[in-house]
């Protein structure tokens, strides 16, 4: 185990309870979302890269949370095409 793992642990580790730290800002998301006029459905356009994966699933998790349906689109690269989206 990594030194900062180890102190960030420390003597608590058999009763540690993770928290997630992005928790909050999740809760800030979807109660700002709560009170948007936003339509049931909400259409989550993402880019083809790994940090864009992370961020439309977090989004997702927010839009859930507050009550709405949600759907994330990938843009993919297609050499003779351009660029398309598709739904996941």
């Amino acid at each position: 185990m990594s030194r900062w793992a180890k102190q960030a642990v420390g003597n608590a580790g058999k009763n540690l309870q993770v928290k997630n730290p992005a928790d909050g800002l999740r809760n800030a998301l979807a109660d700002c979302w709560q009170h948007s006029q936003a339509s049931s459905l909400v259409h989550i356009l993402q880019d083809h890269d790994d940090e864009e994966d992370y961020h439309a699933m977090f989004m997702r998790q927010a839009l859930l949370q507050a009550g709405f349906q949600a759907k994330i689109y990938s843009r993919h690269r297609r050499a003779t095409l351009g660029q398309t989206w598709s739904a996941d």
